[in-house]
């Protein structure tokens, strides 16, 4: 099976900028837990969570392709195999792929990924920002053939022209959060808004009420913080404590660490070079102690009972769990698959 990587160049800024969205989310959700109590079993179970999503693609001509993708910051429910929010901080790099990325999250994940959004905050020559969201949409063919997409939301957006060659398929639809001479829109409704239903699949939240809501007012003010932690960073500005002169530092003493591979044993072939590094070490070191040989496997040692914890494919126990995010992560967790 192919691999598609995707790798991402963030700033301070943007990495700044997703943490404050973040807690404001979070932030949100306490609020909610008193104000939506029937829905407080749910909220408690959602969770942000950081990693790499592997997503599963079959291309046109049949080919396996596992295409991977690490977003700006997610949000999960505990008892859900997808996250259902992603959330992607653009670039100029980037802002072409947004739709693209859209495309990727919901429907390889077969709308697991409830909600993709995107913010983009990096408009050369102008303080402009926007946020633009992408849901699953379900639609009928002209065969009479059900049809899925990953349709953005148009609700108080305005069309904003992509880059030749992704216009005419993606109708990439934003908001303006905040203007070019940097002042927030005051439009009603304005800002990110998102259903509590958007955190989980169907089954998990078929009955679940509320929204949270961080208008374009906050995530300006969210904005403006990011960008002054940015200009004291790059400028090297902020308060600091007074230097300490070179030669009253202290670094601790380290030793050489002689890195072997896996025939460099005992009795493998390039034995003799392992002894001769323990023993260099040991003349050079007068703290290095060789440890005794490792029991066998079998003998009732501690490798053999920590062994015995491992998992049929030789996991540890704490590989499992949503921050893992292996291929095919939640069609085995009772979340129901939209049929393409």
């Amino acid at each position: 099976m192919q691999e598609v990587l995707t790798f991402r160049m963030p700033t301070a800024l943007h990495d700044t900028f997703i943490r404050e969205v973040v807690e404001g989310i979070k932030g949100q959700l306490r609020s909610l837990v008193s104000h939506e109590p029937q829905s407080r079993p749910y909220i408690e179970k959602i969770r942000e969570i950081a990693g790499r999503l592997e997503l599963p693609n079959t291309t046109n001509n049949g080919h396996q392709v596992l295409i991977k993708h690490e977003p700006d910051a997610m949000f999960t429910h505990e008892d859900a195999g997808w996250p259902g929010v992603v959330i992607e901080v653009s670039y100029s790099q980037k802002r072409k792929d947004l739709p693209d990325l859209a495309d990727d999250y919901i429907l390889e994940s077969d709308g697991g990924i409830g909600l993709v959004i995107g913010l983009d905050i990096e408009y050369r020559g102008s303080r402009k920002a926007t946020v633009s969201t992408w849901q699953l949409k379900q639609t009928i063919d002209e065969q009479g053939e059900e049809e899925y997409s990953a349709s953005p939301v148009i609700e108080n957006q305005v069309c904003v022209k992509l880059a030749q060659g992704h216009a005419s398929r993606h109708a990439n639809m934003v908001q303006i959060f905040r203007d070019e001479d940097g002042k927030p829109n005051t439009a009603p409704g304005s800002g990110l808004r998102i259903e509590l239903k958007d955190f989980a699949c169907e089954e998990l939240s078929r009955d679940v009420q509320g929204f949270l809501e961080i208008d374009s007012a906050t995530l300006c003010r969210m904005l403006e913080r990011a960008e002054k932690r940015y200009e004291i960073l790059k400028r090297k500005e902020g308060s600091r404590p007074s230097a300490i002169q070179a030669s009253r530092k202290r670094r601790r003493e380290r030793t050489p660490i002689e890195e072997l591979d896996s025939g460099d044993d005992e009795g493998g072939e390039g034995g003799g070079s392992a002894r001769r590094v323990r023993r260099k070490t040991a003349e050079s070191d007068s703290s290095y102690h060789e440890s005794p040989p490792q029991k066998a496997k079998g003998d009732g040692s501690y490798q053999d009972s920590f062994n015995s914890e491992l998992g049929e494919h030789g996991e540890s126990p704490t590989d499992y769990g949503p921050a893992s995010l292996e291929p095919g992560w939640g069609k085995e967790m009772g979340c129901r698959k939209v049929e393409k």
